[in-house]
C-alpha cells in the first residue's frame, strides 16, 4: 500500500508562523515549536541528511538532481518535496515527545547521559578528532553539540516509549497486538510454478551428485555398500572436501540416495544455476496455474490438497505472511516487486479466494488465509515478524503524537531556508 503525500498536507496539519516572527533564517534559528519545546533548522537538517543516507544505502541515486526533481504526483510534488514533508513530520514527533517526556515526569539519568557521551566519544575517535568530526557534520548542517543534543533527544523518546508501552512492548495487550497484526499483515498460501529449472550437479562420471545438506558441504556416501580406493601412490582417494571417497563395484561414486539430497549446480558466487523453460512448457505452466486457481477458489482445504500434490517449492501450502508495508512513494526494489503485487492482490481478496500472480520468476497461485491468533509468535516466520513489536510501538507512538500535532508551529522563513534534499549531505553514520 503506497502512501500518497501532498505538500498541502503539511500546511493543513501545522500552523505556519509568519516570517515576521523571525527576522532572518540561519544557523541556530528556531524552525519548529510546540508548547515550550523547539527545534532549530540545524537539527532538522541533520535528520534530513539521515533520510538521504537511508535512501543511499538502498541504492537510490540521491546525488542526482534529476532524481530529486522527479515529479511523482499530479499536483507537481517531487521526491524532494515528498521527503522534506516526511522528515518534517518526523521532526514534529521529536519535539512532541520531548514535551511528553516532561509531562510524564521522566528524568534523564546519569547512566543514560553517559551512554550518549560514550557514543559521542566513538564518533570523535572514528573521525580522528573533534575538529574532524565537526568538519564532517558541517555538510549535514550540524556540529558536535547539535549531534549530541539529538542523541539525547532520541534517548528521551525511547524513555517515553518505554513508559507508555514497556521496554519490550510488554505493556501492550494481546487484543491490541492482534488488531495491529490483522491490519498490517496478510496470511496466504502459495503454489509456485517457476518459469525456470535448476541445473543438477553431476560428478566426473556424469551421475547426479548427492549431498548431506543443501549447502553442499559434504558428499552423502553409501559407506555400507561402497568402499574406498587408493591411488597409484597407495593413498586413499579424497573428494573435493578432503574426505574419503566411496565407490561402487563398477568404479562409480557410491551415493546414499536414500538419505542424501540431489545437489543443484552452483556458480562461483554460490548461487543456483538456472535455465528458463521453453515456450511450450511456459504455456503449460500458465494453463496449470489458472486451472489450480479456478478449481480451488473459495475452498482452502481444496487448495491445501492441491498444494500437497503439486507444490515442491513453497512449503506445500504452509502459511506465509507479508507485511502490508507503506513503501516510500514510488520506491521499491524491482527484485521484490512481485511481492508488492501479491500484497495488493491479497488486500482485495476474500478469505479462501485464489488468484494467479505472474512475475519474472513464474506463476504464483495464491490463496488468502484467515490470520491466525498470535501469528507473530510463529517460530517458522521469525524473519517476517522480526520487527513486529518495534513496528507496533512506533505505530502506537505515532498515533499518540498525532493528538498534539495541531499545536506544532513552523517558522515559514526558516523552514524555506533549510537545505533541500539535493543540497544536504549523505549521512550514513550519524
Amino acid at each position: 500500500m503506497k502512501k500518497s503525500v501532498k505538500i498541502i498536507a503539511l500546511a493543513l496539519a501545522f500552523c505556519m508562523l509568519a516570517a515576521s516572527l523571525c527576522a532572518c533564517a540561519g544557523e541556530g534559528k528556531t524552525m519548529m515549536t510546540f508548547a515550550d519545546k523547539s527545534m532549530t533548522v540545524n537539527t532538522y537538517e541533520l535528520i534530513l541528511s539521515r533520510m538521504k543516507g537511508t535512501l543511499y544505502t538502498y541504492g537510490y541515486d540521491v546525488t542526482s538532481d534529476s532524481f530529486w526533481n522527479t515529479v511523482i504526483s499530479s499536483d507537481g510534488t517531487t521526491y524532494d518535496d515528498y521527503f522534506r514533508v516526511s522528515v518534517t513530520e518526523q521532526a514534529s514527533r521529536y519535539i512532541i515527545a520531548e514535551y511528553l517526556f516532561d509531562r510524564y515526569g521522566l528524568v534523564l539519568t546519569e547512566e543514560r547521559e553517559k551512554l550518549v557521551d560514550d557514543l559521542m566519544a566513538l564518533c570523535v575517535k572514528r573521525a580522528g578528532s573533534k575538529t574532524a568530526l565537526n568538519s564532517e557534520l558541517k555538510s549535514f548542517g550540524a556540529n558536535y553539540d547539535i549531534l549530541r543534543d539529538l542523541y539525547l533527544l532520541e534517548t528521551k523518546i525511547d524513555m517515553v516509549k518505554d513508559h507508555l508501552y514497556g521496554e519490550d512492548g510488554e505493556l501492550i495487550g494481546d487484543e491490541v497486538r492482534q488488531k495491529y497484526l490483522e491490519e498490517n499483515y496478510v496470511a496466504f498460501g502459495q503454489i509456485y510454478l517457476a518459469s525456470y529449472y535448476y541445473l543438477i550437479d553431476t560428478d566426473r562420471f556424469g551421475d547426479h551428485v548427492y549431498y548431506t545438506d543443501d549447502k553442499h558441504k559434504h558428499i552423502a556416501y553409501d559407506k555400507k555398500n561402497g568402499s574406498t580406493q587408493t591411488d597409484e601412490y597407495g593413498k586413499t582417494i579424497k573428494d573435493i572436501f578432503g574426505e574419503d571417497e566411496y565407490f561402487t563395484e563398477d568404479g562409480k561414486i557410491a551415493y546414499d540416495k536414500k538419505n542424501g539430497k540431489i545437489g543443484y549446480l552452483l556458480d562461483d558466487k554460490g548461487e543456483y544455476v538456472t535455465e528458463p523453460h521453453d515456450d511450450k512448457t511456459l504455456g503449460e505452466l500458465y494453463n496449470n496455474a489458472h486451472a489450480y486457481a479456478e478449481a480451488c477458489s473459495g475452498d482452502i482445504d481444496a487448495f491445501l490438497e492441491m498444494a500437497e500434490i503439486y507444490d515442491e517449492m513453497s512449503g506445500k501450502g504452509e502459511p506465509l505472511y507479508l507485511y502490508a508495508e507503506e513503501h516510500y512513494y514510488g520506491l521499491q526494489s524491482e527484485a521484490y516487486e512481485y511481492l508488492d503485487d501479491i500484497t495488493k492482490a491479497l488486500g482485495d481478496m476474500e478469505v479462501g479466494e485464489c488468484k494467479v500472480i505472474e512475475s519474472d520468476y513464474g506463476y504464483h497461485v495464491i490463496c488468502k488465509y484467515e490470520m491466525p491468533e498470535k501469528a507473530y509468535e510463529n517460530e517458522d516466520q521469525k524473519d517476517v515478524f522480526e520487527g513486529f513489536m518495534e513496528e507496533l510501538v512506533a505505530d502506537l507512538f505515532d498515533a499518540e503524537c498525532k493528538k498534539y500535532e495541531s499545536g506544532i508551529k513552523i517558522v515559514t522563513e526558516v523552514y524555506e531556508s533549510a537545505s533541500s534534499m539535493s543540497e544536504i549531505g549523505v549521512n550514513t553514520l550519524y
